[in-house]
Parts: structure tokens; C-alpha cells; sequence
């Protein structure tokens, strides 16, 4: 347990906790340093090659691999993918693809981007800021943030475990001195599994561990001075109610939320209403060059899809360069990232934030990053997609020097403007935007709605057939309907949004009751009478993610119960062109898909 210190000096640069009866305990206080992590995969027969659309995030892992018998040249794609690191032995030049340059690549990835390294050179640096983070064992001395550690504890780490690979990237990506957001932030690090392993290798969820890492960081800083305190907590994973633990993790997040501290984690908009996405860069790209962003190689291809990501601040994920657990001097690049490193990044500005205005508060930061973001153009197939709003970190540090919206109204209306869904929580957020409205669909309207072809119908189709749309929007956004983007919904007040795409139907959402599927199936039909009609689905995912539901769905299954919250269901068919939203085990909202698209 920690010692309860009465007061707090700093002696030197050394940090004494001065306890009941004049103990003291020194800080930085590190329980114990876990041995670097060794993987040596040895040598490979042949380089694995990347596929799009798979899951793994480490398709194409050359991390200390031997790859001196092979030849590369025509592998550039692969080796676009790779995340390798100081440890990976790689074959002559004359065996390496031309345009892979692996030491320019991890050059580039050890900056942060965005322009942070310009802040530093003012001195924003997190100076005197504290910044929490809970995660697996941390190679306490990598010369990355040695420096900067004030205490390490361990939570539920068996005491032979070397360090894992996930602390020390999520560390020195938040207080990294070459590679991090906030260099000079003071550091306070849990390590904890959040979970347990059984005796057969498999893991199962228990947020119990994480509780008490939350409640360790907060009783420890009750005790620092007022210009040392802990004002971020980052925490790379996401709980949901389903899973155990999750009664008392919410808790310790509410506390740490009342504590006036940020808690950023993939379950920060249940925490704090907040929504955020990673974005990824070409790999010889600038990182400083907002406008060579791109959506994170996870979630592209759902954005160039259709799905709409505004509303939430864009911050960098893939091609990063971090602190390897492999060795204290040692370095790891990852081609594609996921949240577990969007988070650190966020607590690293928010530390820098901090450190210009100590009254800042969550609320304010958000709203600031967002209006202060930028949008920008991106390129796919011919087409053209906007991608926004993407953090501007001189811009966002500019109006907090000026002062905009100090007021908390101001701050409440700002944020009005940008609530948005995240994709773990999207099942939990289509449950509460899909409510029955109260009125019935006209039947005439019904009728033309029956009557529309999905495949073929422009917008200019769509008018003729179901008459002008009350609005154009995208997101909270209301849209000049002669100056449209790529984009776009057509919102009737009958209960019907027309979703368009380059001119052409993406989907079609009813959310009122009088429109007929097979005749018998409309908004509010309890869910054993919808597939009375349909049948049974081919398949059942029982306690499914929002995420899973609606990122990698398979034909003809329902999930169910997604994520923990009972009787709320997601059916999707694309051989029917239908997706169904059920809530209350009832049907909330009708989705109609083009088949030819």
C-alpha cells in the first residue's frame, strides 16, 4: 500500500514524502524493474504478406526477426505494412525493394507530429504536469522516460514477468524525451493485466485490477502540492458492462472524473462524453503536415464505405516509432497503431495544455481541440472524402492562451455541437438514437418511399420521388444544400434519412413506424415476429460489441445483446439489403442497402 505522507518537498529534483512521526519515503518510488523482453523469432523462410481486410494488426510482424537469407525486392507492399524493430537483421541492399528506406521510416515515426516538437522548442513541454497511466509491465529504464518516472507499482503481475510491449510504447508515447508529446511530464505508472489468466492460456476480463490502480493514482495525489498534481489518467482499453469489474472501474473513473482529472481511455465517452478516432500518415509522409493525414488503416475502409467520422477529434495512431521493452536503449515502429496509441498521445497534449493554463479542464480542452481542429481533403479511388476535425495542437494552445471559452456555458454549447459516437460504443449509442418517434409515417409517403430504387436513384431522383428533404446534414452539421460534400443525409420529417455517397444511395434509415418490410415488418415489431417472416438467422453472436456488430458483420447473424445492454440487437442482411435495430427486443430502426453496392 502507499505510505500516507503528511507533506511533500522537493529536495534537488528529489521528491520526499514526509510521513506520521518523520518517515519519509523518496521518490521516484519504483517497487520493482521488470527484465527487457526478449522475442528473437529467429530466422523466416519468407516475409508474411498483407491483406487488407484482415483483423491483425500484426499481419506483417518482422519485429527481431532474421531476414538475411531473404530476397525483398518484390515484397515493397508487405514491408509497407511491417513493424519491425532495432533487433530485426535485414537482408543486403541489393535484396531490398526500392522506396523502403527503414531508417528514414523509423526517423519519422519518433516524431510526435502535428507540430509538438515546435511547442517544445517554446518550452510547452508538460513541465510540472503529472500524467497517470495503468497498463502492463513497463521496462522501467528505457532511456525514453527513466527520467521522468515517479513511481511504478505492479497490481496482479506475477513477480518474474519481464516488461510487455504495450507499456513501454503507451509510455514513452505520452512522456517519451524523443519520440513523446510531453517530455518533461512527470510520470506515475500501474501495472496491472486486467484480467486473469487460467491455467489453459485463456484469459478472462476482470476491470477489478484496473479499479484499484484508478483508486492508487487518486489517493497518491491527494497527497502531492498543487503544482505537481496529477491532472491525466491514461488508460488503453475500454470496459463494458457485461464484463467483470465494470461496476467498480466506472466508479474509480467518476471519481477521477470529480477529481477534475481527465480520464482518457476507449471508454471515454461513457466517462466524460467525449469521442475521438486515429488517424494514420503515409509512411515517408510528414508528420507535421496535418494535410497528409489519413483514417487509420483499422477503420479506412469503413470511412470510404460511408460511415461518417466528424464529431470526433483525430489524433495520430499509426506509423509511430516507440520505446521497445526489448532493450533500454532499444526502439520498435508499428505501421498500424489502434487506440492503445491515440490515448497516451491525447494525454500528452492535454499535459501540455496543463502546463500553459493549470485551471484548465477536461471539458474546455475538448471543446477547444475540436473547435480549433482542422478538415481536410483526402483521395481514395478517384473520389474525395473530407477528414476532420484533426487535432491542431499551436492552434489549440493559442486560444487557451487567449482565453476562449473560459465561460462554462460557452464550453457546454461548444460541446453540443460534436457529440458523437465511438465505434466500441456504438451499440450502446444506436440504443439511445434509435427511439420510435411518436408519430406514424404518412401512408403516401410509405408509398414512394416503396417505390424508390435504391440502386440506381441520384439525389435528383430522390427529390422527384419522396419530394425536397426538411434538411441536409452531415453529422450536427446543417448543410447549404448548393454547396453539398461527397457526403451527405437528406432528412425528412416522415422518420427517414437518405444517406448519399458520390450522388448515389449508401443507405436508406426509417426510424418511424408505417413502413413495411415483407408486408408485416415495421418499426416497433417485436423481434419473434420479424423472423416469423424472415426465418431464423443462419448464425447468433450472443454479447456481441457494438464494434463487432457493426464492423466486421457476417450475413444473415444477429448479435445480440450488444454490448451488455439486454434486447438491444443488431440483424444485418446483406443478400435481403436490410440491416435491422432492435431495442426492448423490438425493431427501432429499418436500414435499406443498395445491393449493387
Amino acid at each position: 500500500m502507499l505510505a500516507t505522507p503528511k507533506v511533500v518537498v522537493f529536495v534537488s529534483g528529489m521528491m520526499l514524502a514526509v510521513g506520521a512521526g518523520g518517515s519519509t519515503v523518496e521518490f521516484p518510488k519504483i517497487d520493482r524493474r521488470p527484465a527487457a523482453d526478449h522475442w528473437n523469432q529467429g530466422k523466416l523462410a519468407a516475409v508474411p504478406h498483407y491483406s487488407p481486410g484482415s483483423q491483425n494488426s500484426f499481419q506483417v510482424d518482422l519485429r527481431s526477426c532474421d531476414l538475411s537469407g531473404l530476397d525483398l525486392k518484390h515484397s515493397l507492399r508487405d514491408l509497407l505494412h511491417a513493424d519491425f524493430d532495432d533487433r530485426t537483421v535485414w537482408p543486403e541492399a541489393s535484396r531490398m525493394p526500392a522506396g523502403f528506406d527503414r531508417k528514414q521510416i523509423m526517423d519519422l515515426g519518433r516524431n510526435p507530429g502535428l507540430g509538438i516538437r515546435a511547442l517544445h522548442q517554446q518550452g510547452i513541454t508538460g513541465r510540472g504536469v503529472g500524467i497517470a497511466i495503468c497498463d502492463q509491465p513497463l521496462l522501467v529504464d528505457h532511456q525514453e522516460y527513466r527520467d521522468r518516472i515517479r513511481l511504478y507499482e505492479e497490481i496482479n503481475i506475477d513477480k518474474g514477468m519481464p516488461a510487455q510491449m504495450h507499456g513501454p510504447a503507451v509510455a514513452s508515447i505520452a512522456v517519451g524525451k524523443t519520440v513523446g508529446v510531453a517530455p518533461e511530464a512527470d510520470l506515475y505508472y500501474i501495472a496491472q493485466f486486467n484480467g486473469d489468466f487460467k491455467d489453459d492460456g485463456s484469459f478472462t476480463w476482470n476491470f477489478e485490477y484496473l479499479a484499484r490502480g484508478v483508486e492508487r493514482i487518486l489517493a497518491f495525489n491527494e497527497q502531492l502540492p498543487p503544482d505537481k498534481k496529477i491532472r491525466v489518467i491514461s488508460i488503453s482499453v475500454g470496459w463494458e458492462p457485461s464484463q467483470k469489474g465494470y461496476q467498480q472501474i466506472t466508479e474509480a473513473a467518476n471519481k477521477a472524473k470529480a477529481a477534475g482529472m481527465l480520464v482518457i481511455c476507449s471508454s471515454v465517452e461513457e466517462v466524460h462524453g467525449f469521442a475521438f478516432h486515429g488517424l494514420g500518415r503515409p509512411l515517408l509522409a510528414n508528420p507535421d503536415d496535418a494535410s497528409l493525414s489519413t483514417p487509420g488503416l483499422f477503420w479506412a475502409q469503413e470511412f470510404y464505405d460511408g460511415a461518417e467520422p466528424p464529431n470526433r477529434l483525430l489524433v495520430p495512431m499509426d506509423a509511430r516509432t516507440t520505446a521497445s521493452p526489448t532493450g533500454t536503449t532499444e526502439y520498435v515502429f508499428y505501421a498500424e497503431g489502434g487506440w492503445s496509441w491515440s490515448i497516451p498521445y491525447i494525454a500528452g497534449v492535454y499535459a501540455l495544455a496543463a502546463q500553459v493554463e493549470p485551471k484548465i479542464t477536461p471539458e474546455r480542452f475538448w471543446a477547444l481541440a475540436l473547435k480549433t481542429g482542422r478538415t481536410i481533403q483526402v483521395s481514395h479511388e478517384g473520389k474525395s472524402f473530407d477528414l476532420g476535425r484533426i487535432l491542431a495542437p499551436a492552434q489549440l494552445i493559442e486560444a487557451i492562451r487567449r482565453g476562449d471559452l473560459s465561460d462554462q456555458a460557452a464550453v457546454t454549447a461548444e460541446l453540443a455541437k460534436y457529440r458523437a459516437l465511438s465505434p466500441a460504443n456504438k451499440g450502446r449509442g444506436m440504443a439511445q438514437m434509435a427511439q420510435t418517434p411518436k408519430e406514424k409515417m404518412p401512408a403516401d409517403f410509405a408509398a414512394k418511399l416503396a417505390h424508390l430504387d435504391l440502386d440506381r436513384a441520384d439525389r435528383k431522383a430522390v427529390i422527384q420521388q419522396l419530394g425536397e428533404p426538411a434538411s441536409y446534414t452531415r453529422g450536427p452539421q446543417t448543410l447549404d444544400p448548393n454547396h453539398l460534400p461527397s457526403q451527405f443525409a437528406m432528412v425528412y420529417p416522415a422518420g427517414v434519412q437518405v444517406i448519399m455517397s458520390d450522388d448515389r444511395i449508401l443507405r436508406l434509415a426509417v426510424f418511424a413506424r408505417g413502413y413495411l418490410v415483407r408486408e408485416k415488418i415495421e418499426v416497433d415489431t417485436p423481434l419473434e415476429e420479424v423472423f416469423a417472416v424472415l426465418g431464423p438467422p443462419g448464425k447468433t453472436v450472443e454479447n456481441a460489441s457494438g464494434y463487432q456488430a457493426v464492423r466486421a458483420p457476417e450475413d444473415g447473424v444477429l448479435y445480440k445483446d450488444i454490448d451488455g445492454n439486454k434486447g438491444t440487437c443488431l440483424y444485418r442482411s446483406q443478400s435481403q439489403g436490410l440491416i435491422l435495430l432492435f431495442t426492448d427486443q423490438r425493431v427501432r430502426q429499418i436500414v435499406l442497402l443498395p445491393k449493387g453496392r
